[in-house]
């Protein structure tokens, strides 16, 4: 099982045509620490805040916080919903 997520971070870095090694680098985390992420390593949550500060700097979208994932009702879901259907004018 991959950390939830990343396919969604992945499509909406490349809608703004970002690539993983920016968000890596202003993560400040090693790009084959997103592979293994990829590959099912769970990120600790120093890391997982880092890359969601790059990414809003980045993208201006924040991926939810690790622990709030699989709540429903949560701002990650809010996330996923605004990621889906776009934000609300």
């Amino acid at each position: 099982m991959t950390t939830p997520y990343l396919d969604e971070i992945e499509a909406v870095l490349k809608g703004k045509r970002v690539s993983i090694a920016k968000l890596c680098r202003d993560a400040q985390i090693d790009p084959t620490t997103w592979q293994r992420w990829k590959n099912g390593a769970q990120p600790r949550a120093d890391s997982w805040d880092r890359l969601r500060v790059a990414c809003f700097r980045l993208v201006k979208w924040k991926p939810p916080s690790l622990d709030s994932a699989d709540q429903p009702g949560s701002a990650a879901q809010d996330s996923k919903q605004t990621l889906t259907h776009g934000a609300a004018a």
